[in-house]
């Protein structure tokens, strides 16, 4: 797999270089066949000198129940991390998970229930000192993805590497999928070949959440 590199404000960075993200399914090991330790994965990251850990976390999951959904985000609170998301399961199509859905082997918690651990999970999170800043993500304050409230406020960032966008010149575009393809032309000093400007759709990008807390308040 090939990173993609960001060009923001002049600084360069790498995902993997300057943040640790770490996905958490669940911190209850029944919910998957194979559920890694990632409170052990979160605390290695910590101890040789990751300072911005962002973690995963999933609700919305097959046989998920609200307490252990509760269980799970005072455990990830306790570890501290500087930014969480909290994503719902979205089933995809020819997975083994949709597949042992469909024949009956697990079930999805009801809407109501998936809504219900959204709300509690968000609240659990600002009591906690978490600013709910994005539809999906909480961070403490100054901790914000950087990348996410450039696209908020519209400034342009360069991505190089296979699938990776960019806004340039008041124009969005993605890169090509296919890495030996991205390679060849590189090589061949084709680099227009790689761009997809007619593929990034998020020249319609709006700041709904903003929108939505204004008219709350």
């Amino acid at each position: 797999y090939m990173y993609p590199l960001y060009i923001e404000n002049g600084a360069y960075f790498r995902k993997e270089l300057q943040a640790k993200k770490i996905f958490i399914p669940t911190l209850w090991p029944d919910v998957f066949e194979v559920c890694t330790d990632s409170q052990l994965e979160y605390n290695m990251a910590k101890n040789i000198g990751f300072k911005n850990i962002n973690v995963d976390l999933m609700i919305g999951l097959p046989n998920q129940k609200l307490e252990e959904v509760n269980d799970s985000v005072k455990k990830v609170i306790n570890l501290k991390p500087n930014h969480i998301s909290v994503y719902s399961l979205i089933l995809e199509e020819g997975t083994k998970i949709a597949k042992k859905i469909k024949k009956g082997e697990l079930s999805l918690p009801k809407d109501e229930l998936e809504r219900e651990m959204y709300w509690n999970v968000k609240n659990q999170l600002q009591d906690n000192g978490y600013n709910h800043y994005e539809i999906s993500n909480f961070a403490k304050k100054g901790f914000e993805s950087k990348h996410n409230m450039n696209c908020w406020n519209q400034k342009e960032y360069l991505g190089f590497g296979a699938a990776a966008h960019s806004y340039f010149k008041s124009i969005r575009y993605s890169n090509i999928e296919n890495i030996e393809e991205y390679i060849k032309n590189i090589k061949n000093n084709e680099f227009e070949k790689n761009k997809d400007v007619n593929k990034d759709k998020t020249n319609l990008y709006v700041p709904v959440y903003k929108v939505i807390q204004c008219h709350h308040h």
